[in-house]
């Protein structure tokens, strides 16, 4: 007899939320179902689980489900027309008053040595000098930047609460809808 020591685990979005297609996965050996709680809303989260908990309970076999709790995560503010078209090369203020809207707190916290990432890592940019309460940074690639987007650098140090609202939102939904397990990091 051989046993199965690998665990398959796939992430559930809209390409594969449906019963049928959830049944399918189960079938060819999907262990282990995530569910990112940073992309979706209760009502999608409930749907999905309900239809993942119905193909597990129609092919008889138990699989896992996990909610990965969005954590805490420091973000951009506001830009102008909801969107900014970011050129490779090009220099870019980042502060309160900047082209860029970042909390003083993190104009502070980055180091001209950083690495400054933006937009989930889309957008990279290259600090350059702080003048005047901003941070002038190159950009390294090119892009669009929306609206209240996460930014991240090396050395970070989340100030606020842990776990977020968000996360107590996500373990409280988790629990009423029976979640194996949830998956959150504090870094």
């Amino acid at each position: 007899m051989v046993l199965k020591t690998v665990k398959t685990i796939i992430t559930v979005g809209p390409a594969c939320d449906s019963y049928k297609m959830l049944k399918q996965l189960i079938l060819e050996g999907v262990d282990i179902f995530r569910f990112n709680l940073s992309h979706g809303d209760e009502a999608y989260f409930k749907k999905a689980v309900a239809n993942l908990r119905q193909a597990e309970s129609d092919t008889n076999r138990k699989v896992l489900i996990f909610f990965d709790l969005p954590g805490p995560k420091l973000r951009t503010g506001e830009v102008h027309n909801d969107k900014l078209i970011i050129k490779e090369g090009t220099e870019y203020t980042f502060g309160k008053n900047g082209q860029i809207e970042v909390s003083e707190e993190i104009i502070k916290s980055i180091k001209l040595n950083n690495k400054l990432l933006v937009s989930d890592g889309k957008l990279e940019f290259k600090p350059i000098r702080k003048e005047m309460g901003l941070l002038i940074a190159k950009a390294v690639n090119s892009g669009t930047l929306l609206n209240e987007q996460s930014i991240n650098f090396k050395g970070i140090s989340y100030p606020g609460k842990y776990p977020t609202k968000k996360d107590e939102a996500g373990i409280k939904l988790g629990l009423s809808l029976g979640i194996d397990t949830f998956e959150g990091v504090n870094t």
